[in-house]
């Protein structure tokens, strides 16, 4: 007969901050960043915004602790790039189309 068992809180919080968990998180975040970056040079031509991207690790500890992976761009005209300005429709949500394209990973 199979035996449940309850893991407690902080089992739960060692297998949500583990290792494996954090190259797991990592991993997808560095494929979202290299496909990132091509996007960017295709659309953007002078390399500043394609080569701002990292990605940033951390334990989230706010309500339930669990390892992530960030993908940042720390470029000064990341918001103009991402985000139209008033009065025009330019944009290239380079940030967007990298979550779609992770979303459709299997």
């Amino acid at each position: 007969m199979a035996r449940y068992i309850k893991p407690t809180q902080r089992e739960w919080t060692q297998l949500a901050t583990g290792s494996e968990i954090r190259q797991g998180v990592r991993a997808v975040a560095e494929i979202g960043k290299t496909y990132a970056e091509a996007r960017a040079a295709e659309f953007i031509k002078t390399g500043d915004y394609a080569r701002s991207f990292q990605v940033v690790e951390s334990t989230n500890i706010l309500k339930h602790p669990r390892a992530e992976a960030r993908l940042e761009n720390t470029s000064d005209h990341a918001a103009a790039i991402e985000w139209p300005h008033p009065g025009t429709k330019k944009s290239h949500p380079i940030m967007r189309m990298t979550l779609e394209y992770l979303r459709g990973l299997k």
